[in-house]
């Protein structure tokens, strides 16, 4: 037992003297390395590699160095010519570099050695290359070593007899031979050409009028100038062009292309109007027209293009901006409109300088399918032409959600840069409904997004009482309606009086003209029995038909009003016409003297019949209209049972019932008497309305006015 233990502490010993050496080793192995060349380390990492490595991973493999200095890597990676930069990092390779890795090398190269001038650079570099470069070229590659713009670096090179100009803002080294300065003079190579190739002077001014002139002529109006026929004009223009084309003159010409094409890819492009410009060109093209030699290049070369006699821009970036918008509204699908910022435009087409940012609003403010809201910072556009109905759509499309046309109408003026009516903006959401939707009243939203299309509260009203097929009351109507519009039962109440479509038939019911004046004969009447306690609401009128008798006939439901009221409406859209004074019968020919008022369409005395035949709430009377001057009354029962022929030689026969003729004169003074008052003369005028204190019975006018509506009541 003893000495199992001993020989398990023996064993840990070894291990324990094993692991101190392998870290006195590591520490060791790491502070040699830590004190090698950063060279050697990258050196051996690459060889040891089979894939090339980026930067990152490079220091991320160098973690055990205390310190990398990221210049110095750099510098090592662009240095040797053993590490070589790929796509997808550096690798090693004893194979000879590329020119661009070379190039590189040379530079950091360089980068070792003090106080060496620009011109020593500039002239390291194109003898590396072996080429002309353009400053352009020059200014990328001394980048890497030392900032200088463009001008500058023109400065320099201009006044350095190491070098010379052999293409416009292009240098070759002074002793390279194969390279000739270039010299310009427009006008000499022009008259070089119409020289060699016997162009004469009246047919270089017919080809130059039909083909270079800022605004080009036809061949009728040139023949007619120069007094020679259209075909001949023809024949002159394609013999000079064939002549201008031919590859030993083009080449003359190559030159003033490059040159055009380098300032047009110094500014952006190049502003026939603008002075600084127009002197740049002045210094090749002399006192030459600059629209005619920009068109006589463009003739040859067919690589730049004139836009609106003001802009000169490369041919294949203008195709380029119209194939892009082109794009834009084919990308549309099924959209009606889209939308996009001016800037992503510019960074989708690579375009930086601030006049070709200008040349592409231009463009886009050219094409009708196209539209820059007013501050100039969106695009709209469509794939037809793009109109007022697309700024709106726009607008929600913008906003996302249903909004007030008083919004879209501030949204709208913002985009077009002019003050709007609202109504014009209302007639342009209703116009297209197609497109939009109104959700409520004033609130529209985009048709697409799905919402329900909001009714009118008066078109509501309408849609019911052509649903019913039947005259209603308005309280009636409301609750029907409510839960459809946010509009108060005062609203709809009012809205009904002034539409001539519903015609008022008193008591509170309403019904539609139409149909009325269609079936005046026979109407039917919505009846509402509800709870004892709102007596008000039971129903008025049941219906209007003509019997076989070719008579009038009018059934109601006896309500509480008729008691209180003292009289019973005849419907002054019924058209039937009696006189001031009627004799009433019941089936027994009991006769009751009442009084008819045409103005407010109610007939009074009706409680004689009441009382005498004992009448309650609730039971159905008919009316039968004989003459003008003779009205028959029955219960419901008598109608169908004792309804006998009226003979009117033989009412004189029967009783009399005494009527209460009282005519005192009505004095208002307060809602008491204003009650009384219309009561007896079936009318209160508004005047009287606004004197009275009615707060003892009613919360506003609109409950008074309802409730002397349904007892029959007119305002005046």
């Amino acid at each position: 037992m003893i000495n199992d233990i001993k020989l398990k502490e023996d064993k840990n010993k070894l291990i324990s003297n094993k692991l101190q050496n392998f870290i006195c080793e590591a520490v060791n192995s790491l502070m040699t390395i830590n004190q090698l060349e950063l060279e050697y380390i990258v050196y051996k990492l690459l060889k040891s590699k089979k894939v090339p490595m980026t930067k990152l991973e490079i220091i991320d493999r160098l973690y055990f160095l205390k310190e990398i200095k990221i210049e110095n890597l750099e510098l090592i990676l662009n240095y040797y010519n053993f590490i070589h930069m790929g796509k997808a990092g550096y690798y090693y390779s004893e194979e000879e570099k590329s020119i661009e890795n070379n190039i590189f090398n040379i530079i950091y190269k360089i980068k070792y050695i003090e106080g060496i001038d620009i011109c020593t650079l500039v002239c390291n570099l194109l003898s590396k290359m072996g080429k002309p470069l353009s400053v352009h070229e020059i200014e990328f590659y001394l980048d890497t070593i030392i900032k200088i713009d463009e001008e500058e670096l023109i400065e320099i090179m201009s006044n350095c007899n190491d070098f010379k100009l052999v293409g416009y803002n292009t240098y070759a080294l002074s002793k390279w031979d194969k390279y000739k300065e270039i010299i310009y003079d427009f006008n000499i190579d022009i008259n070089r050409v119409k020289k060699h190739s016997n162009i004469t002077r009246r047919n270089w001014e017919i080809f130059k009028m039909y083909e270079l002139n800022t605004e080009k002529t036809t061949y009728q109006k040139i023949g007619q100038q120069y007094s020679i026929t259209r075909e001949r004009v023809r024949q002159i223009v394609g013999k000079v062009k064939r002549k201008v084309r031919h590859h030993i003159y083009k080449k003359q010409f190559e030159k003033y292309i490059y040159f055009v094409d380098g300032l047009i890819i110094k500014n952006g492009l190049l502003c026939l109007d603008y002075e600084k410009h127009i002197i740049q060109l002045k210094e090749v093209f002399g006192d030459h027209d600059i629209v005619e030699a920009i068109n006589l290049l463009n003739f040859i070369y067919d690589k730049l293009i004139i836009i609106d006699n003001k802009y000169c821009y490369q041919k294949d970036k203008y195709y380029r901006i119209v194939n892009y918008l082109d794009y834009l509204v084919e990308k549309l699908g099924e959209s009606f409109v889209g939308i996009k910022e001016l800037n992503s435009i510019y960074d989708e087409l690579r375009v930086q300088k601030w006049r070709e940012k200008e040349l592409i609003k231009l463009l886009i403010n050219k094409d009708s399918r196209f539209h820059i809201d007013k501050v100039g910072n969106t695009c709209y556009f469509t794939k037809e032409s793009f109109d007022r109905y697309c700024i709106l759509y726009s607008i929600f499309n913008k906003i996302d959600e249903p909004v007030h046309y008083s919004i879209v109408m501030e949204e709208y003026t913002d985009i077009i840069g002019e003050d709007t009516n609202p109504r014009l903006i209302l007639s342009y959401l209703d116009r297209r409904k197609d497109l939009f939707v109104r959700t409520f009243t004033g609130t529209y939203a985009l048709r697409e997004w799905g919402y329900d299309e909001h009714v009118f509260t008066i078109d509501l009203v309408i849609e019911l009482l052509e649903e019913k097929q039947c005259v209603m009351h308005y309280s009636d109507i409301y609750e029907f309606i409510k839960d459809k519009t946010q509009s108060k039962k005062q609203t709809v109440y009012t809205l009904m009086q002034f539409d001539d479509r519903i015609a008022s038939l008193g008591c509170g019911y309403y019904g539609l003209t139409s149909q009325v004046e269609k079936n005046s004969a026979n109407l039917k009447y919505y009846s509402n029995i509800v709870a004892e306690d709102n007596k008000r609401r039971l129903g008025y009128l049941l219906g209007k038909s003509i019997n076989k008798y070719g008579n009038t006939t009018i059934t109601y439901r006896v309500t509480e009003i008729m008691f209180n009221s003292y009289c019973i409406k005849i419907p002054k859209v019924f058209n039937i016409e009696l006189n001031k004074d009627i004799h009433l019968f019941d089936c027994r020919y009991n006769r009751y003297y009442c009084k008819f008022y045409e103005t407010e369409n109610n007939l009074y005395g009706i409680n004689s019949f009441f009382k005498q035949n004992e009448i309650e709430e609730g039971e159905i009377i008919i009316l039968e209209i004989i003459s003008t001057n003779v009205i028959r009354i029955f219960k419901k029962e008598e109608y169908k049972k004792k309804y006998k022929t009226f003979d009117s030689k033989k009412y004189e026969k029967y009783v009399d019932i005494l009527v209460d003729r009282d005519d005192e004169i009505i004095e208002i003074v307060d809602l008491e008497s204003l009650i009384k008052f219309g009561l007896k003369y079936g009318f209160v005028h508004y005047e009287d309305l606004k004197k009275v204190d009615i707060s003892s019975k009613y919360d506003d006018l609109f409950e008074l006015m309802a409730d002397l509506d349904e007892r029959g009541v007119r305002f005046k």
